[in-house]
């Protein structure tokens, strides 16, 4: 794959740094609203990583990027999957 292990930590860490900030800064929003806000959130925060050590001008660094983008998408729609539906031993979640 194009991506080192050490580039898939990274991208989970911006996902998961923009999703419990986005969870925790807009309670009141919807999961769907969340969702979108953190897609946003992390996709920029990548372009903004990886676009300034590379530059952002060659293709190859422009697929690394969208393919970073996507790695993080899909960790967030996991999240959010897992969060809907699951539920506690109890019933309480």
């Amino acid at each position: 794959m194009f991506v080192s292990k050490r580039d898939r930590k990274r991208v989970r860490s911006i996902a998961a740094r923009e999703w419990n900030r986005i969870n925790k800064d807009n309670s009141n929003l919807t999961n769907q609203a969340r969702l979108k806000i953190a897609k946003d959130e992390t996709a920029a925060q990548i372009k903004m990583q990886y676009g300034r050590r590379n530059g952002f001008g060659s293709l190859i660094t422009s697929i690394f990027i969208t393919i970073l983008i996507r790695i993080a998408m899909k960790m967030l729609e996991n999240w959010l999957e897992k969060k809907l539906f699951t539920v506690d031993e109890l019933g309480d979640e």
